[in-house]
């Protein structure tokens, strides 16, 4: 497997994260199609067709590959970058990164989502991946502190988010908001 040149490797655990590229193929598609469309206030980005076989996929990365580049968003849309969590060299899960915020997002989402596929979950892989990711996002798009939302009722990712620093800001739509540092 390549990696791109934002590919780090948690020391505690087999754990890396990967920045998303066009040459990825059948086992991202594989871990996505695992995931839920919607669950606990993590959207997955990709839609069923966009997962129905390799050629679709292929779209949708190179759609993802521009979205960070600022390249073909909606309106009120900002620049995202989409990282693969890996355990042992397989894709296990996603980190969505807004590059910047705007201010909807500071009310409905913040700079980071994530998810781990079902049967990875409760291994404390995302602790792990979020300590890997923020360095990242602090040299790369100069995010000091992000914002991470996370919903009443999802005890387990409250959890991952405090033990990486996360600090509740405030509460909105049902949701604690966590500023959690970077550096």
């Amino acid at each position: 497997m390549k990696y791109s040149k934002n590919y780090e490797r948690s020391e505690t655990m087999n754990i890396a994260v990967k920045e998303l590229s066009v040459n990825d193929g059948i086992e991202e598609l594989e871990m996505l199609k695992s995931f839920p469309f919607e669950e606990n206030g993590f959207q997955r980005s990709a839609s069923d067709e966009d997962l129905l076989n390799l050629d679709s996929f292929k779209k949708w990365l190179k759609r993802k590959e521009d979205n960070s580049k600022g390249i073909g968003l909606k309106e009120g849309w900002v620049p995202d970058t989409t990282y693969w969590v890996l355990l042992d060299n397989k894709p296990v899960g996603v980190i969505k990164v807004r590059q910047k915020l705007n201010e909807q997002l500071m009310h409905t989402g913040g700079n980071i989502g994530y998810g781990i596929a079902p049967q990875f979950r409760g291994k404390k892989i995302m602790k792990e991946a979020l300590k890997l990711i923020l360095p990242i996002i602090n040299k790369k798009y100069n995010i000091k502190k992000a914002l991470i939302s996370v919903d009443y009722d999802n005890i387990p990712s409250q959890r991952v988010v405090l033990s990486v620093g996360g600090e509740v800001s405030y509460e909105e739509h049902e949701k604690f908001f966590y500023w959690v540092p970077t550096e």
